[in-house]
């Protein structure tokens, strides 16, 4: 069986950037993530592909704001989950060719999404998202996240505040129905 095809690193990137501005700057009143990722701040940092273009990794960094808080002045759990959500799935864009109804072209759906908090992550902080995708297969993806809190934009990670797993099912067959 021949090897799926897949967009270029460069293609996938401008795919990923598209993907998360459309995401963070959706309509407010109708996009619950466009309530958890803030657009003036969401930037695709660093996007890599193994040669084998079986595993894929990608750096965003992003300002956590006051519409993401919760009672305590941190950001709520329920807007991470939404972040490892939704960027998670944006990494899918280095195994897929983008065009339906061919393999991962619709990004999956969510089957099951587990997140570990481990620190508050302050309002006003910048965070880095890292995700790597672990696996993508026939009709299964598991991607992992780690979120740190930085000492700024730019800056350096200081500590974990999340890890999350992200398990996702292809339905781009579906697309043909």
């Amino acid at each position: 069986m021949p090897a799926p095809k897949v967009l270029s690193l460069e293609d996938a990137r401008v795919a990923i950037e598209e993907f998360i501005h459309n995401l963070s700057n959706g309509d407010r009143e109708s996009s619950f993530s466009a309530a958890a990722l803030d657009s003036a701040s969401l930037r695709l940092i660093d996007l890599t592909r193994s040669e084998d273009g079986r595993y894929s990794s990608i750096v965003c960094e992003m300002q956590a704001t006051d519409k993401m808080a919760n009672g305590l002045g941190t950001v709520h759990g329920g807007c991470v989950a939404t972040i490892v959500d939704c960027i998670t799935s944006a990494c899918l864009y280095c195994h897929t060719s983008n065009e339906i109804p061919d393999p991962w072209s619709m990004l999956g759906v969510s089957q099951s999404l587990s997140i570990v908090y481990l620190s508050p992550l302050p309002i006003e902080q910048y965070m880095d998202i890292i995700i790597t995708v672990g696996n993508v297969g026939r009709s299964i993806s598991v991607t992992q996240a780690e979120i740190w809190v930085k000492d700024g934009k730019g800056g350096k990670r200081l500590r974990k505040a999340a890890l999350g797993t992200h398990t996702k099912v292809d339905n781009s067959s579906q697309a043909k129905l």
